[in-house]
C-alpha cells in the first residue's frame, strides 16, 4: 500500500458506529474528524481527477491514472493513503475485504477508468463511500469524465422510515 504525507503516518480508519450494518472499518489508528468536510474539498479532488482525465485521455492502464492522480492531489497539497484495504462487516462479521483508490483525512476516493457506467452506480459507490469518511467520492476518467459526490452527514443521507399501517 502506498502512502504519503501525514495522513498515512497517522494511518486512517473509519469512523465506528455500533451496532450498524454495513461497517466498514480501515485496521489503522484513527484520524480525528471534524463533521463536515470543507467545501472547497469536493471541488479539489474533482479538480485534480479532471485535470488527469484532459491530461492523458482514455485508454490506459487503470494504475497510470490512480499514479496521475495522487501527483496532482499532492501538487493540490492533499494528504492521503493510495489503495487501502477496508473490512466490510454486517452484523459485526467480517464478510469481505474492499481496496478504495484514496483515503484522504476527510474524504474517500474511488478512481475508475474504464468506459462509462450508470450515474446511479457512481452514485451507489459514493454512498459506500461516504460511510468511510464525511465525504464519498467516485470518479471514472478512463473514459468520459464522470463523478458522483456524497456527504455522510447531510439531510436525506439515511433512509425514510417506513410508516406505519
Amino acid at each position: 500500500m502506498a502512502r504519503t504525507g501525514a495522513a498515512a503516518e497517522a494511518g486512517v480508519a473509519r469512523r465506528e458506529e455500533a451496532g450498524e450494518t454495513g461497517f466498514y472499518t480501515v485496521e489503522e489508528p484513527t484520524f480525528v474528524l471534524a463533521l463536515r468536510p470543507a467545501p472547497d474539498l469536493a471541488t479539489r479532488i474533482v479538480r485534480c481527477a479532471q485535470a488527469v482525465h484532459r491530461g492523458l485521455g482514455p485508454g490506459l492502464d487503470p494504475a497510470a491514472y490512480g499514479r496521475a492522480l495522487a501527483l496532482e492531489l499532492l501538487a493540490d497539497r492533499l494528504e492521503f493513503a493510495r489503495d487501502v484495504l477496508v473490512e466490510v462487516r454486517h452484523r459485526g462479521s467480517l464478510v469481505g475485504k474492499r481496496q478504495v483508490s484514496f483515503i484522504l483525512e476527510q474524504a474517500a476516493v474511488d478512481l475508475l477508468a474504464g468506459p462509462p457506467i450508470e450515474q446511479a452506480a457512481l452514485r451507489a459507490r459514493a454512498v459506500v463511500l461516504a460511510r468511510l469518511r464525511p465525504l464519498g467520492l467516485a470518479v471514472n476518467v478512463g473514459g468520459t469524465f464522470q463523478y458522483a459526490c456524497r456527504n455522510s452527514d447531510i439531510a436525506g443521507d439515511e433512509p425514510e422510515p417506513e410508516p406505519d399501517d
